[in-house]
């Protein structure tokens, strides 16, 4: 079953499906929200406001595919298919009709590809 987020003020809702969101921006005061059909909506919230509500609306299998990039973004890790911490690059790809290039700093992507590396090692079961 799918997970939703449900972000509200008092003149709207939006309900985002947690497996479409490729990855959620900020921009000050406010966040833009990135699906994988290429639609975008911005919302009045914090990126860390997003990041809250993840972790209250998503059960904790779906909140850890989440991942806070640095200061300016989240990401779903389920998109993610090349990282280049030297070029500050991380592509975000489906295979179908998402591609995206974004721009993080060089310790976050570090880190980010530490988690994969020490995830898929210990899953494969490998030392």
């Amino acid at each position: 079953m799918p997970q939703y987020l449900t972000i509200s003020n008092s003149k709207e809702m939006f309900r985002f499906r947690s497996d479409r969101i490729v990855y959620v921006a900020s921009d000050g005061n406010y966040s833009v929200i990135h699906m994988s059909d290429g639609d975008q909506r911005v919302v009045i919230r914090k990126l860390l406001e997003i990041e809250e509500l993840m972790g209250k609306q998503f059960c904790s299998c779906v909140c850890e595919k989440f991942i806070r990039v640095g200061r300016e973004l989240i990401i779903n890790t389920d998109y993610v298919y090349y990282i280049n911490p030297n070029r500050q690059q991380i592509l975000l790809c489906d295979n179908e009709r998402v591609k995206v290039e974004l721009s993080a700093p060089k310790q976050a992507l570090k880190l980010l590809k530490t988690y994969f590396e020490e995830k898929y090692t210990t899953e494969n079961g490998r030392d």
